[in-house]
């Protein structure tokens, strides 16, 4: 899952991939002043875009570390 997070793979991403070919085309093509088209424009189903998630800090990820490593799963890490 945190690879999948780092580098999409799956339906989704496929759909775009293969979108790309045909915006870049409409796009090209399109008339001055109009909008411009989104490779996910081809396949309605995909409606939702996420955003990118906001970087975590060294002090978060020092934390989810601790408290994955902690053996009672406290988050400061003591025992």
């Amino acid at each position: 899952m945190a690879f999948a997070q780092l580098e999409p793979f799956g339906g989704a991403v496929d759909d775009l991939r293969a979108g790309l070919g045909p915006a870049v085309a409409v796009n090209m093509n399109r008339a001055e002043g109009t909008a411009p088209v989104s490779a996910m424009t081809f396949y309605p189903w995909h409606t939702e875009i996420k955003p990118e998630p906001k970087p975590e800090t060294p002090d978060e990820i020092a934390q989810k570390w601790r408290r994955l490593l902690s053996p009672k799963g406290k988050p400061d890490g003591s025992q």
